[in-house]
């Protein structure tokens, strides 16, 4: 049955059952809108299934409770067991002073007290409101609403500690006064989980930020001590010959809990571990190293002088509690577990093991753990290069080389990072730089792979080289090629002599098959025999698979298109396919060359690697287009990627507006630092998103003031009108948050139109910016307004004046510019 249903029924009655034959059963329970009114809903049914379901107690009630007048219907013994047998925490209080009438057992066991103690005690004077005057705001804010649900509020309990409730409540008749009904929830545990995910998803993301290992360590050293307060932080690392721990250079000390005044203690502790090599199972780093279990240690001075080599400098430092922990390489089950370093923590005081801690620094080891894999896996796909004898190269439209892999050709040409920057034409005859150009612009044009072959001499011989040109982005293309001087060879030898064609196949591992068309159809097929399948798993059969493809339904028609193709052009024809087997790809790049009028020889050799690299290269490419636009205008980056090495121009009408949120800096010495950076985080992202929608450019954000532009990079003929906009909706969002979360503090706004230079200078971390006189009397309008405002020039005025409402400020005096008349953009016309 629904809350609907309840409510419409006129009564319930108990379910059958057996009933103690000395306990009459309660009369039916009327539902009526007394009980809703008198309780939020979930405790109303609730309360409706006590009273019909459950056996009456009356006798194990310590005192009877009279029921409020609101109920109608319910009895006093109804009542008083719903009231004490409720899971949640309940009790009645006089409204005026707050003095307890009634509490049930649920409360007793949350604060602490017992019930002698609580009874005709006001709450103001068992300090249970951690903020007395938080009191007098909530029973105004019921008198005024007439009933108050989860209202979260800080409370204390008897042994002093502080805890997180939600508290709900209405206001009844009780014994002839007006009296709170109180239901508390307890929600310490789950406030504090929710600032653990906090915690957790700030070091998450500064470890994975991390360049390299070593760094990942520094941040997660200092992001652990700052936000646990333990004093000090270091790490052991495994020497290289992994016999022994030697002291990594990352540490962490904080001197302001140190009972000891005298820092040199400090810095002493830290130069002798510097010069210490550790044996396993030797102190504690070495204790953890060698038992791949972290350790908590929570009076230094219990732990043996023998163990702890450091023991009595650590004491001269103040420490009294210590905490080691390793960091491991996520592995699979059968591999053995590899330790990359122990992290190391010292407090002042005396700190016994707290399971929080214990789980924080657990999820940072485990993070460090998986950043040396992906460093491991880097390192895989650099050795991947490493054993590519192919030749990679990243080519522009205009044929400039911007990048070259690392692989490891085997021929005589092997291009040296002095040809990044340099043209096609720069590296080739014209005829051979026009021909391979035309080939990437077509690579371009279609967005498909291109392959081509061209010739070089490279050391007093003639080297013939197989290229695919697969596009990367719009206007970069990955070139591929391989020497294929031996097949090129082999061509030539199987046109003149069969004989001698057998002796190069020996030495293949690529597939090549003599195909005869007759009608259009396969006639027959002919596998010259070289050796493919040494390379492969015995699941894979590259030549029988290739072969099963020429007469699939699915392949067989394109691939006779193919060799078809070849047979009317006289031209080979190249491209890619794959055979797949169990969970294993492998991709082919085939040629089609005509031997006569209806054979043709098929060559395909083995390109897995370099998919694998063109796959990762197109990733990263990926990557890196992505983090340039969240920095740059989409303009703007495009015009750096082609190299240019400064970028201003010259704009002669645009609109800028500077914000400024007063009231935050009071606002930051009360909050927690997370908590300020979160709150700024929720309000500059509803201004991108305000920016997004008129189409203005965000310039950038200082502390918490906000600029913005309209007009450029791209051209806005009402860019004044969307700053406008933009500024009232700024306002607007302001008031809403500050609603939404309680908090005191307005925003001020200064605009101006003018000409202004945007670009981006300097050869480091690149940054779009605006100058010009235009942009530094906008920052003067937002300086010298007032919170809650937007002060406006009256070039700005002139433009929008018949779209808006203004008032006249009147002359205002501005730093360099004397005195300014100004206006107050007060709301838009109707």
């Amino acid at each position: 049955m629904n809350s609907n249903e309840m409510r419409n029924q006129a009564s319930i009655t108990s379910p059958s059952r057996e009933l103690n034959p000395n306990i009459k059963a309660p009369d039916p329970i009327p539902v009526n809108s007394d009980i809703i009114k008198l309780f939020p809903e979930p405790l109303a049914l609730l309360l409706h299934f006590s009273l019909t379901i459950l056996e009456p107690r009356n006798e194990e009630l310590d005192q009877p409770i009279q029921p409020p007048s609101a109920t109608g219907g319910l009895g006093e013994a109804q009542f008083a067991l719903a009231f004490r047998l409720s899971p949640n925490a309940m009790a009645i209080s006089t409204l005026a002073d707050g003095r307890l009438l009634a509490v049930n057992d649920r409360l007793l066991h949350l604060v602490g007290y017992q019930k002698d103690e609580l009874i005709g005690t006001s709450t103001v004077e068992l300090k249970f409101w951690l903020h007395p005057e938080e009191r007098t705001r909530f029973i105004q804010q019921l008198q005024t609403q007439g009933t108050i649900h989860n209202y979260e509020f800080n409370f204390r309990l008897k042994s002093g500690q502080v805890k997180t409730g939600l508290l709900s409540a209405n206001i009844i008749n009780f014994s002839g006064q007006d009296c709170l009904l109180s239901i508390i929830n307890d929600i310490t545990e789950r406030k504090h989980a929710e600032e653990q995910v906090t915690r957790l998803a700030k070091m998450s993301q500064a470890i994975s930020s991390a360049t390299d290992f070593q760094t990942a360590l520094d941040v997660a050293l200092h992001q652990v001590c700052e936000i646990t307060g333990w004093s000090y932080g270091e790490v052991w690392i495994p020497a290289t010959d992994g016999m022994a721990l030697e002291c990594s250079h990352s540490w962490y000390g904080k001197y302001t809990d140190i009972d000891s005044p005298d820092a040199a203690k400090f810095e002493q502790f830290r130069e002798y571990s510097a010069a210490l090599t550790i044996l396993p199972n030797e102190e504690l780093p070495g204790r953890v190293w060698h038992q791949i279990q972290p350790e908590w240690v929570d009076d230094l001075a219990t732990f043996p002088d023998d163990l702890f080599l450091r023991l009595e400098l650590a004491v001269k430092c103040g420490f009294n509690s210590a905490f080691a922990v390793p960091i491991v390489t996520p592995t699979a089950a059968q591999e053995s577990v590899s330790v990359l370093a122990v992290l190391v923590f010292f407090m002042a005081k005396k700190y016994p093991p707290d399971h929080h801690f214990f789980e924080l620094v657990t999820v940072i080891t485990n993070q460090l753990g998986s950043v040396m894999q992906q460093k491991k896996a880097v390192t895989e796909m650099q050795a991947l290069f490493a054993a590519m004898t192919d030749v990679v190269l990243v080519i522009d439209a205009s044929g400039r080389c911007l990048k070259i892999a690392p692989t490891n050709p085997l021929s005589d040409y092997k291009p040296s990072a002095e040809i990044v920057g340099k043209t096609l034409h720069e590296q080739f005859p014209v005829k051979q730089a026009d021909f391979i150009l035309q080939a990437i612009q077509e690579a371009l044009l279609t967005q498909q792979t291109v392959s081509i072959d061209y010739q070089l001499t490279v050391a007093g011989r003639d080297s013939w080289f197989a290229a695919n040109l697969s596009p990367l982005s719009h206007d970069s293309v990955i070139w591929a090629a391989r020497d294929i001087s031996e097949s090129k060879l082999l061509e030539n030898k199987l046109r003149t002599s069969e004989s001698k064609m057998r002796l190069f196949f020996e030495a293949m591992n690529a597939i090549v098959l003599i195909i005869d068309v007759q009608d259009h159809t396969i006639a027959n097929i002919e596998i010259a025999p070289t050796n493919p399948t040494r390379f492969y798993d015995f699941y894979i059969d590259p030549i029988n698979q290739t072969i099963e493809h020429l007469f699939q339904e699915k392949t067989a028609q394109d691939w006779l298109d193919k060799i078809q193709q070849a047979l009317t052009t006289q031209h080979t024809i190249y491209f890619d396919y794959s055979l797949q087997s169990e969970d294993k790809t492998v991709w082919f790049s085939a040629s089609i060359s005509v031997i006569s009028e209806q054979s043709v020889i098929w060559v395909a050799r083995d390109i897995t690697d370099r998919k694998q690299a063109e796959a990762a290269l197109q990733l990263e490419q990926d990557k890196s287009e992505r983090l340039l636009l969240n920095i740059l205008p989409e303009l703007i980056a495009n015009r750096l990627k082609q190299d240019q090495r400064a970028i201003a121009e010259h704009f002669d009408q645009v609109t800028i507006l500077f914000a400024d949120i007063v009231g935050f800096t009071p606002l930051s010495a009360r909050l927690q630092p997370i908590e300020l950076v979160n709150m700024l985080n929720q309000i500059f992202s509803t201004f991108d998103q305000l920016a997004d929608q008129y189409g203005l450019e965000k310039i950038k954000t200082i502390g918490d003031a906000y600029m913005v532009v309209g007009g450029l990079p791209r051209p806005l003929d009402d860019h004044a009108t969307a700053i406008a906009q933009m500024a009232l909706d700024m306002q607007q969002a302001i008031h809403e948050f500050q609603v939404q979360q309680g908090e005191s503090f307005e925003i001020r706004i200064g605009i101006n139109t003018g000409s202004v230079v945007a670009g981006v200078i300097g050869r480091k971390k690149f940054i779009y910016d605006l100058w010009g006189d235009a942009v530094n009397v906008a920052s003067r309008m937002e300086s010298s307004g007032e919170p809650g405002k937007i002060q406006v020039t009256a070039t700005t005025y002139q433009q929008l004046q018949h779209k808006f409402i203004f008032e006249q400020r009147g002359a205002v005096k501005v730093k360099g510019k004397g005195d300014m008349i100004t206006y107050w953009l007060l709301s838009r016309r109707k």
